[in-house]
Formats: C-alpha cells, structure tokens, sequence
C-alpha cells in the first residue's frame, strides 16, 4: 500500500484466497521513502527470482529498487528516481505488463488528472539493460505544402518496424498507397505525384497522409494545388 508521506507498507495474507487475513508486517519496506504520495508496484523486472518495486511520488517521478536479498529478506537498492524522462504530471503510477505478447515488460503510467502513457520495451536480448521506448516511435513530415506537382513525405523512426504510408481523400476512401513494408530506424523519405494507382492524375484539394506501425497511427493533412 502507497502511503500520502512517501512510504511503502506491506500487509500479507496469512489467510486463503476466499477467507483472507491481512497481516501488517512492519519492516518489509522500511527504507524505502519516494517522498510524498508513493504509488508502488512490485515486479521481478530483472528476472532474478525476487521482485523489485516501483513507484511514482507527488512530483511525478518514477522509482526503480532492486531488490539485492530475497523475497522473505529484502534488500532494497534505489536505482534510480527518473526511470523515464519526461513531465508525466503529479502522482505517477506505475503498471508493467507484457501488453504486445512479446515475452518483455512494457510501461504504464497513469497520473492525477486521468492521464495515460505507454511505454514500448524494444530490446528483449538482455533483461538486464532494457530499453523502454514511448509507442509514440515515427513522425511524419511532409514538403512542400501546399504543394504542386510533388510532395516529399519524410518519415523518421526510433527503432525498426513495419509500417505502411497511404493517401485518403477527404471522404476517407484510399487513393494511393506509398508504402507497405519494413523500415530500418533512421529518416526514410518517399514522394507523391497527386496520382492514384490507376497512375491517373487527381482533382486538386486537400489529401490525408497515413502512416501507421502495428501500435500507432499518424495522419498529416496536405493540399494538392494546380
């Protein structure tokens, strides 16, 4: 249980599943102190046999401890209080779950005001250097804009992913498809001619470019001029 001064208490279940007795055991967490409003999670992130804990605080911080004893013993281990970096807003919390089937623990962080991150674990070869990457892994870039005859679409990616690049028209119906495939990380740039895939030229007007991986999607309005 997270406490309003920052602390952490563990109460056991010295009783079953369906007639439950909790047990407040006093020293279990007891150097541990995330300031004010701690949210704790517990986990064997590193895949050690013991769980570890997180939490976030008022100040929207995330704590990481290892545990360095065993589950009955702890030894807590502040590894870091800035997981992830970033402005999540007050009273982070913390949930770790494998949530693409993946076999590797990705982040959630809720916060005060209702808000919801996702965090994407990327590298799976060593458990104990993991890499958290926010889903929110490409950007979409087109030039110029308006534009006429051809517009540049430059996409930039964190990691390497499939994606695929289409063009709508403004009553949703897909014109043109760009690209379908996969891509290395890095900027990748492809081009539009205003045609469909008949190759037929197209009436002049505002277009919808839509680039999306298996977990995002982004859209990015253009407008073909002649």
């Amino acid at each position: 249980i997270g406490g309003f001064n920052g602390k952490v208490l563990l109460y056991l279940n010295t009783g079953t599943s369906s007639n439950y007795q909790f047990t407040f055991i006093p020293d279990y967490f007891d150097t541990i102190d995330v300031g004010d409003n701690s949210t704790p999670f517990i986990i064997d992130y590193n895949d050690d046999g013991n769980n570890d804990l997180f939490s976030g605080n008022r100040n929207g911080d995330l704590f990481y401890y290892q545990n360095e004893g065993t589950n009955q013993n702890p030894v807590w281990n502040e590894v870091t209080n800035s997981f992830i970096s970033g402005n999540f807003g007050a009273n982070t919390a913390p949930y770790l779950v494998d949530i693409d089937s993946d076999s590797d623990t990705d982040l959630f962080l809720g916060n005060v005001k209702g808000g919801l991150y996702l965090y994407i674990n990327t590298l799976v070869s060593n458990v104990a250097n993991r890499e958290i990457e926010p889903v929110n892994n490409f950007s979409v870039k087109a030039f110029p804009n308006p534009f006429n005859p051809k517009v540049s679409l430059d996409i930039h990616l964190n990691n390497e992913m499939k994606i695929m690049v289409e063009i709508y028209n403004i009553i949703g119906e897909k014109v043109k498809q760009i690209f379908n495939g996969f891509l290395t990380s890095g900027k990748h740039r492809f081009t539009w001619n205003g045609k469909n895939e008949a190759n037929e030229i197209l009436p002049s007007g505002n277009y919808i470019i839509l680039a999306r991986s298996n977990l995002v999607k982004k859209s990015l309005k253009i407008t073909f001029l002649k």
